[in-house]
């Protein structure tokens, strides 16, 4: 329990009430859908879903390392890949690499219904999923099967690979997914603020847009363990973006005449 230190208990706490809020909203999202058949709905709260994995996975990942490891240990030794029986089975690290398997699968399912809830703005325009879906596949094949180690960076720890170049080819590879939603996000609230001008609606898509945005970079100093101030900021914007995708897609009544509906 020594290794359990007061930031990894507050970003532990955000990440519990993010699954918790995540779950609520995949659950309203996916009644809502059944309701009134919004694709929308459909995407975003089977995003939330696997959001709430990803962030039960991430909360197990950080806890077996932290638990399970000797306080004094920096590193672990190098593996070949995620699905070798050695490392599944391995005493100290085996439930650890299950819970990052889970949490990648988990992840890329968030950043694909992310994407196509962001497609779902325009018409006629899911072809062009393809392109994020086909690299969030090479992502993690690449993740899985390239050799590893797990390092100790601050109070936190990540995985490390052990040729640098994998790991730019994984960033490259998840730049688009990551941030596709977003970016395509904001070009639909800018055409419809240059076509429809200003009301409730664009009001909903700025929240919407300010939200994606929100989760990137949360996402990305999630996976670049930064200091403990910065990753308590990184799991207090996950909770934070589910609260903006509830007023933008399902806003409370309280919200709704500061909306203009």
């Amino acid at each position: 329990m020594a290794g359990i230190t007061l930031d990894l208990m507050i970003g532990s706490l955000f990440v519990i009430l993010a699954v918790i809020f995540w779950t609520y909203l995949a659950f309203r999202l996916l009644k809502k859908y059944q309701e009134e058949k919004s694709k929308q709905n459909l995407y975003l709260g089977l995003g939330f879903i696997g959001g709430a994995v990803a962030g039960v996975s991430l909360l197990a990942t950080h806890l077996t390392l932290t638990l399970n490891v000797d306080p004094t240990v920096t590193k672990s030794p190098e593996f070949k890949y995620f699905f070798d029986p050695n490392l599944l089975s391995h005493p100290v690290y085996g439930m650890t690499a299950i819970s990052i398997i889970v949490a990648i699968l988990s992840s890329c399912i968030i950043f694909f219904f992310l994407d196509w809830f962001a497609l779902s703005f325009q018409e006629d325009q899911d072809k062009f999923l393809i392109v994020p879906a086909s690299l969030l596949v090479m992502f993690a094949l690449l993740y899985f099967f390239t050799p590893f180690k797990f390092r100790k960076v601050g109070n936190d720890w990540q995985t490390t690979r052990v040729d640098p170049t994998t790991r730019i080819l994984l960033i490259l590879l998840l730049l688009i997914p990551l941030f596709f939603s977003a970016v395509f996000m904001l070009f639909v609230t800018i055409q419809r603020w240059r076509n429809a001008g200003g009301g409730p609606v664009l009001k909903r898509m700025l929240i919407l847009t300010i939200g994606l945005f929100l989760f990137i970079f949360s996402y990305i100093l999630e996976v670049t363990t930064p200091p403990p101030t910065l990753t308590i900021l990184a799991r207090s914007g996950f909770f934070i973006f589910g609260i903006l995708m509830l007023v933008g897609i399902i806003p409370p009544k309280a919200i709704r005449p500061w909306l203009g509906e």
